[in-house]
């Protein structure tokens, strides 16, 4: 994951799209929706549900799931890049 997903998915300019953010958002809704009509809270998943709705709001709902990571990135004001790799 950290060697060969990440520096393409997160730490690219590109996220490549593969699973929308609108279908992530929809499917978490779903899920907290099913889970509370049999009586479960799911405080993570709601927040969860409640972040991808605001990047869908933001102009990310066509984009890659894992361009979640730019609400974020925005708020710090910083974009994610791998660490250059250590030789000795």
């Amino acid at each position: 994951v950290l060697s060969h997903y990440l520096p393409v998915t997160l730490f690219t300019e590109a996220r490549t799209p593969g699973f929308a953010m609108e279908l992530m958002r929809k499917d978490l809704e779903l899920f907290v929706k099913a889970a509370c009509d049999v009586g479960m809270d799911l405080p993570l998943s709601k927040v969860a549900h409640e972040r991808y709705a605001e990047a869908c709001e933001t102009g990310l709902a066509d984009a890659d799931y894992t361009s979640i990571a730019e609400l974020y990135e925005r708020a710090a004001q910083l974009r994610l890049a791998p660490i250059a790799e250590v030789t000795t």
